[in-house]
């Protein structure tokens, strides 16, 4: 390794872990001044507090992972531009090219890590935390562990769920049980599919059976639509349900197949298994886009513009992927397309700034 490709990787190294060390303070900062009322309330001790802010933390790592070394890449060689070093390094027959390859090595191995860590380590912390807020912060005993056949209990009632979709608010295969004081079934509806709306939930083409009329004789009726008194909002289901982000790409991989195996559409969860991949390469593209933009002129603007620089690139990239997801997620596009587009996009104009630069 030269010299010149070791001076970059120290550079790289050091300001990485600055940067996402001083998100890191923040982050917990903001995040436990936004919480205390919350945790003081719940009667939490200081132990299960910062269990909470640990769990959750390599979450939020994950997240801005792409930010910070972006931020490292244009910290970097803002700085050397700054300094006169680029201009030194060409004037002595130095490629950009040549400058470009530790920041590409290393943007290729944190894509690869991202994927493991958010793959490995961030489901299980992320369900650590989340659990902690459901039934220790916000009191509510409901079962996270399952994503899909979902048994809620009200008084004098008992619903099942097969499936709940939070994109869209929808739940699919609905039964629900109405029992008397003495424990005996009195009603059954059974429903293909349900929404939230203002008045509460309404169920799509339902069959209700009554146990019996005035004259004793047992009723069958359908209905098209069927509004019900159901006592859960849909971010009490959301608290049943994990998020993907709570999952493994093994295991969101074979809970697409038993949702798609009981005969329901799984194509959120198509979308976020594509984005599992898709997401961390933005590391090694946005390398191209960081690199590119601050080699093309001989001298860089400093760690201000580089921070600006990099803010307005990710608040781009995040800003089309969640639109693109979006798209996903309703159909309007396939959900390979959805998780990659952004993706290529950036790739097309990583290349297009490495091209220019002289």
């Amino acid at each position: 390794m030269s010299t010149i490709h070791r001076y970059v990787y120290k550079e790289l190294a050091r300001y990485l872990v600055m940067v996402l060390v001083c998100v890191a303070v923040l982050y917990l900062v903001v995040d436990f001044f936004e919480k205390a009322d919350r945790f003081v309330k719940a009667g939490l001790g200081m132990e299960r507090v910062l269990t909470f802010f640990v769990c959750n933390l390599p979450s939020i790592m994950g997240q801005i992972a792409p930010l910070g070394f972006l931020l490292a890449v244009l910290i970097t060689f803002g700085l050397m531009g700054k300094n006169n070093e680029i201009v030194a390094l060409k004037s002595g027959g130095v490629s950009p090219y040549y400058l470009m390859r530790p920041v590409l090595w290393v943007g290729l191995l944190m894509s690869v890590g991202l994927f493991l860590f958010k793959d490995a380590v961030v489901p299980v912390t992320l369900s650590q935390a989340n659990r902690i807020w459901v039934l220790e912060v916000k009191k509510k005993q409901l079962d996270r562990l399952r994503t899909k056949n979902i048994w809620l209990k009200e008084k004098g009632r008992i619903i099942h769920v097969a499936l709940f979709k939070p994109r869209n608010r929808t739940i699919h295969g609905v039964t629900i049980n109405d029992l008397n004081d003495n424990f005996r079934l009195v009603r059954r509806l059974d429903a293909r599919s349900g929404r939230f709306t203002d008045d509460g939930w309404l169920l799509s083409e339902v069959l209700e059976q009554r146990s019996q009329d005035a004259r004793g004789e047992p009723v069958v009726r359908y209905h098209s639509e069927y509004p019900v008194d159901i006592h859960l909002a849909p971010d009490d289901f959301k608290q049943v349900v994990r998020s993907t982000d709570e999952l493994s790409f093994r295991t969101l991989l074979r809970e697409i197949a038993a949702i798609e195996a009981d005969g329901f559409d799984a194509r959120s969860q198509r979308v976020d298994l594509h984005a599992k991949v898709s997401f961390p390469l933005i590391c090694l593209i946005l390398a191209l886009v960081g690199g590119g933009i601050s080699l093309r002129g001989n001298r860089g603007e400093g760690i201000f513009a580089g921070i600006l620089i990099a803010i307005g690139i990710a608040f781009c990239y995040w800003f089309s992927h969640s639109i693109c997801l979006s798209l996903g997620y309703g159909g309007v596009l396939p959900p390979m397309a959805a998780a990659w587009a952004t993706n290529l996009v950036f790739l097309c104009v990583g290349l297009f700034v490495i091209m220019q630069v002289e």
